[in-house]
């Protein structure tokens, strides 16, 4: 369990009973989620202000592995990531600047790799790039940049398809293409699912 102080509880499954507190320097942390195919014993952790993460557990501490940056930006590290679903085609991420994605086979990609400031070790973190999906992020006319579009609330509804929440709307993806299409063209506070029913807070 993610918390805004930045540090994670993990809790039983049958009594949430905290069994340990593992301590990061975020100073806030949206979501947490275990990813063992990324990295032995690792975490896809979103923060505010410094987007996606990939950590992984040594002792009490999630030290960085992997730093996601946004595809472009004048500051491609500046930026919170608010949600995150793990699925077979990569990893979806619901950021202040639309919804993103880390594909499959670059999970675990490295590129420049700089000394941690999101870690307690002395580990060097390693960086990769985002992609967008589809048509669901705000690029400017005149400008490559990405623009801030909040997008939160992922849920898997199919093997096939997710469904996000977002400035735009709510966002429907084919993970098979990352192509969308908008379920409701209202600004989404959030979603949320009730049997075959997409709720949604517009």
């Amino acid at each position: 369990v993610a918390s805004e102080d930045g540090d994670v509880f993990v809790l039983t499954s049958s009594n949430t009973t905290t069994i340990d507190t593992l301590f990061t320097p975020f100073d806030r942390i949206y979501k947490v989620v275990p990813c063992s195919e990324a990295h032995a014993n690792g975490f896809f952790i979103g923060t505010r202000n410094m987007g996606l993460v990939l950590c992984r557990r040594q002792a009490d501490s999630l030290v960085a592995v992997t730093r996601y940056l946004l595809p472009t930006a004048d500051r491609p590290d500046r930026y919170s990531a608010y949600d995150i679903s793990v699925q077979p085609t990569g990893v979806y991420v619901a950021t202040s600047h639309g919804l993103l994605k880390v594909a499959q086979n670059s999970m675990a990609t490295t590129s420049t790799a700089t000394t941690s400031t999101a870690s307690t070790s002395t580990a060097s973190t390693s960086t990769a790039v985002l992609s967008p999906v589809d048509v669901c992020h705000d690029s400017g006319t005149s400008s490559d940049t990405l623009r801030p579009m909040v997008a939160c609330d992922i849920f898997a509804i199919s093997p096939r398809y997710l469904v996000c929440a977002s400035d735009r709307g709510v966002l429907k993806v084919d993970m098979t293409t990352d192509k969308v299409n908008l379920l409701v063209s209202q600004k989404a506070y959030g979603i949320a699912l009730n049997g075959n029913a997409i709720m949604a807070l517009v």
